[in-house]
């Protein structure tokens, strides 16, 4: 396992917590306080109109009824003295009678419905009674010594009634400030008792964040002791990984150079049996060796000291150098191995003994993978002017879809004998890992029957 795959189950909770989550209530709680307070403003001002409205509306309301009074007390006068400046008292009170109603008017549209229906019912009212005593308008220098009796009562009733009409208005717009007045002090409690309940939230999800803060620190310091510990695990790996392989170079060339000693010395007399045990006797050697050289390489990618020599690539010499190093094995396995070249190609600035040994893992499984009698194809092709694709197809037995990423994992071999094979999995790993790190990737793809290895490399190195 490399370092970059080890899990960190809780700081990436907590800091998608810390990062978003806690932030996310406290400013819910600050819009939600922000926006609580301006409805409230909003809907105490609304009702501070009302009531500012209702104030003169009152105000002019006793001044009618102090007029009306005023205007019965001097044609009563009137009536037992016959003076003109009873006369003029009553003109008078009309005018401010008058001019206070006149006065309610323009406000009587920020009352409430029911208070401007009492406010018309008073003015239709004021109309009628003023058109009942317009006689005494009309002569202002005679007595009402003609008014009936039927008259003076109809007078005076309707004068009770404007009376109780206004002091009936006069309660409702009180009454009804009261109220207004009423539910701005509701509306103030609220204000504040929300306000230090969402508060409270906001101090709350802030303590949340510090202990998260605090929490997430802590992780961290953890999740680096233990990247560290990784680290140095895998640097030991390494270094045993280098011993291991330079401990058993040194015996495999013996054996190899023993091999090749006894077969010289034979010489002619050599059998073909004799022959065919040299030369598989080469070709364990070979493997074993190349096997190393991946296991090696895996282990330095993994701790990040693997590196690459990037200079321009001949792809035509490159990819037959590869198909003629496997024609031999291909020969053996009874494969028909194919080169299709395109007639002008570009040239390749990448590491060209990595993408060598790329091709080279590929075209090893192909031939592994593939039953005797069938076709394995080496092809190249740009997709545009900054990718070029190595594709190497087979007519094997193809690749389930389900284990086409689990190829690439270190040291994983497919269920079946069908495809039982040589080696110990690490060479589509190094692979992958190798092509990654020139900037470019590997994928499969096929059906039931065959499958196609994809190296994706970029033109132009940006290393």
């Amino acid at each position: 396992m490399s370092a970059a795959a080890t899990p960190t189950p809780w700081p990436g909770w907590l800091r998608e917590s810390q990062n978003r989550l806690l932030p996310l209530v406290l400013f819910i709680s600050l819009l939600a306080v922000a926006g609580l307070n301006a409805l409230v403003q909003f809907r105490g001002r609304r009702i501070e109109k009302q009531i500012a409205a209702m104030r003169p509306a009152r105000e002019y309301t006793r001044k009618a009824q102090l007029a009306i009074a005023l205007e019965m007390s001097a044609l009563h006068t009137y009536a037992l003295t016959h003076r003109d400046t009873d006369i003029a008292r009553y003109q008078i009170a009309l005018r401010a009678e008058q001019q206070a109603l006149s006065a309610i008017r323009p406000g009587q549209r920020g009352l409430p419905p029911e208070l401007a229906a009492k406010v018309a019912a008073v003015q239709a009212l004021t109309m009628r009674w003023r058109d009942l005593v317009l006689l005494v308008d009309r002569r202002p220098n005679q007595a009402r010594s003609n008014s009936s009796g039927a008259r003076v009562v109809a007078e005076q009733d309707m004068f009770r009634q404007l009376m109780d009409q206004t002091g009936q208005l006069d309660e409702a717009i009180a009454s009804t400030m009261r109220q207004r007045q009423l539910e701005i002090d509701n509306l103030a409690q609220l204000d504040s008792r929300s306000t230090v309940l969402l508060c409270l939230i906001a101090l709350l999800a802030a303590a949340g964040m510090l202990w998260l803060s605090h929490r997430v620190q802590q992780l961290a310091v953890e999740a680096e002791q233990r990247r560290r510990e990784i680290e140095r695990v895998m640097s030991e790996k390494a270094h045993l990984t280098r011993g291991l392989s330079h401990d058993l170079r040194n015996p495999l060339g013996s054996i190899q150079g023993y091999a090749q000693l006894i077969e010289d010395s034979l010489g002619a007399r050599a059998t073909d049996r004799q022959k065919q045990m040299f030369e598989r006797l080469q070709r364990a050697v070979e493997t074993c060796l190349a096997i190393l050289r991946d296991v090696v390489d895996l282990s330095r990618a993994e701790v990040g000291s693997l590196s690459l020599e990037i200079a321009p690539v001949d792809i035509g010499k490159l990819l037959t150098d590869v198909v003629a190093d496997a024609r031999s094995d291909a020969d053996i396995a009874q494969l028909r191995l194919h080169l299709d070249l395109p007639a002008r190609l570009p040239t390749l600035e990448t590491d060209g003994r990595r993408a060598q040994q790329i091709l080279g893992n590929l075209l090893s499984n192909a031939i592994k993978y593939t039953p005797p009698g069938g076709d394995v194809y080496v092809r190249t092709s740009m997709t545009d002017t900054r990718w070029l694709i190595f594709g190497v197809s087979d007519t094997g037995p193809g690749i389930p879809e389900s284990e086409r990423e689990k190829i690439f994992q270190e040291f994983y071999r497919m269920n079946g004998s069908s495809r039982r094979a040589a080696g110990f999995g690490v060479g589509l790993a190094i692979s992958r890992r190798l092509a990654r790190l020139m900037g470019g990737d590997i994928t499969v793809n096929g059906g039931p029957e065959g499958s196609t290895f994809s190296l994706r490399l970029p033109l132009r190195s940006e290393a």
